[in-house]
């Protein structure tokens, strides 16, 4: 856990976020508080993974690569974020 949250580069909000999702924040969180943190975490993890694609592609199975290349993973992503 304390290695997640060192990472050097995420997305924005990422270590409240990830502190929410395990149960570590501050306070206590509702259950559609924990969703939400969990969909901006799901969400800005792929939207950096589509900006750095030359660098995190490589170490990703060819399958999850080329979602991540053709968009359908950010799709996929978004809804289950939106709740679809």
């Amino acid at each position: 856990m304390l290695t997640a949250l060192a990472f050097d580069v995420v997305p924005p909000g990422y270590r409240a976020d990830l502190l929410v999702c395990l149960g570590l924040a501050s306070g206590p969180a509702t259950a559609p508080e924990v969703h939400a943190a969990a969909c901006r975490l799901a969400t800005g993890v792929v939207d950096l993974l589509v900006t750095e694609a030359a660098r995190y592609a490589q170490p990703l199975p060819s399958d999850l690569a080329e979602q991540l290349a053709d968009g359908s993973l950010r799709q996929y992503v978004a809804q289950l974020a939106a709740g679809a």
